[in-house]
Parts: C-alpha cells; sequence; structure tokens
C-alpha cells in the first residue's frame, strides 16, 4: 500500500484536477481523504457549495454513505494506537447507549466528544420513517451535513463490522460532534464505540 506522502500527491492531484462535474459522493469521498491526510479542503468546499443539491440526492448520498462510509484508506502507518486502558475489559470500554434523545426542535448534539478517538460505531436506532438531518464535524470540519428520509428504525452511520466484514475507523485527533435533527420524534438512541487512543 502507498505511504503517506504518496497517498497525499494523489488526493492533491485529484483536488487540482477539480472543474465543476464531479459528482457529490465523489467531492465527499476526497473531501474525507483530505481531512485525514491533513490536507486544506477548501477547493472542495468551493465545489461543494456550488452544487444545487435535491432531497433525493441527499437520500441517495446518505444511502451511499451508509453502505460505503465514503471513505478512503490511510496507509498502515497511520493506523491509531489504542491509549492504554489497563482494566479493560472490566472498564467497560465497549459500545455506549444514549437514549431519549429530543432532536425535534433542531440540530441537536447526539454525542460530543474531545480528545483523540478511534470511533468504529455510530448507529441511531428506535428512528422514525421521516426525515433525519445527520450533521457530523470532525476536528473542526464539517464532514456530513445532508438530510435523508429513514426507511427503517435503525440507522448504520458508522459501522465498525458489517456482515462480518471490517469496515473503515474514524479518528479525531481534538474533538468530534454528531448532530441530529428529526422532523417530529422526541425520543431516539445513539449507539456508538469510541476508543481513546494515542
Amino acid at each position: 500500500m502507498a505511504n503517506n506522502t504518496t497517498l497525499i500527491g494523489l488526493v492533491q492531484a485529484d483536488i487540482d484536477a477539480l472543474d465543476g462535474t464531479q459528482t457529490l459522493a465523489y467531492l465527499l469521498e476526497l473531501k474525507i481523504a483530505a481531512v485525514k491526510l491533513g490536507m486544506s479542503t477548501t477547493s472542495i468546499d468551493t465545489r461543494l457549495d456550488a452544487l444545487d443539491m435535491s432531497v433525493a440526492d441527499t437520500a441517495t448520498l446518505m444511502e451511499n454513505a451508509v453502505a460505503n462510509e465514503l471513505a478512503l484508506p490511510i496507509a498502515p502507518n497511520a493506523l491509531v494506537r489504542l491509549a492504554p486502558d489497563l482494566d479493560f475489559p472490566a472498564s467497560g470500554a465497549t459500545y455506549k447507549i444514549i437514549t431519549g434523545i429530543n432532536a425535534s426542535a433542531g440540530l441537536t448534539t447526539a454525542i460530543s466528544l474531545t480528545g483523540k478517538f478511534c470511533i468504529t460505531l455510530l448507529r441511531l436506532d428506535a428512528v422514525a420513517a421521516e426525515n433525519v438531518t445527520i450533521k457530523l464535524t470532525i476536528d473542526g470540519v464539517v464532514i456530513w451535513d445532508a438530510s435523508f428520509v429513514s426507511s427503517n428504525s435503525t440507522q448504520n452511520l458508522l459501522n465498525g463490522l458489517a456482515a462480518g466484514i471490517p469496515q473503515e475507523a474514524i479518528q479525531c485527533n481534538s474533538s468530534l460532534l454528531l448532530e441530529v435533527q428529526m422532523a417530529t420524534d422526541t425520543s431516539i438512541s445513539l449507539i456508538y464505540l469510541a476508543r481513546p487512543i494515542l
């Protein structure tokens, strides 16, 4: 696999080639890769701001995001190292559940983390079949900000293990903020797994 210097060169070449014909999914994939590599996303954000999104577009985007996580692999030397947890598993460093989130009045914080974490699971549960808005900000950069119509009561935003196949994780170096807005649902749950890292 290529090292990070090579990946930065490839991502920069893709950024330099932006001409307004790229799809939303492509731009978001490119933005996530740039953020993971610590690169500027100004050119990508300009293209994203210029897009005219329909509700159907955002629904398709969210379905693809759930299926593919819209992320690119990072070289092995960039893999996270877990912070010491000498009491594991007694410390309870497994998934956590936040219940009773009322997000009907506007964008509402579902989870806010400060510090360095590896997040392998973000799942909304007990969700009504209605319009949902998801906004994810990592290290001060907005990664997801879209609305879609929930088709079932569980919405896997990030699933570290899907159908037995390991999926990619999200890393934050200073902060992570997940905000949710529901049309009318006043009690949803968030299931997440976030491990402190070095």
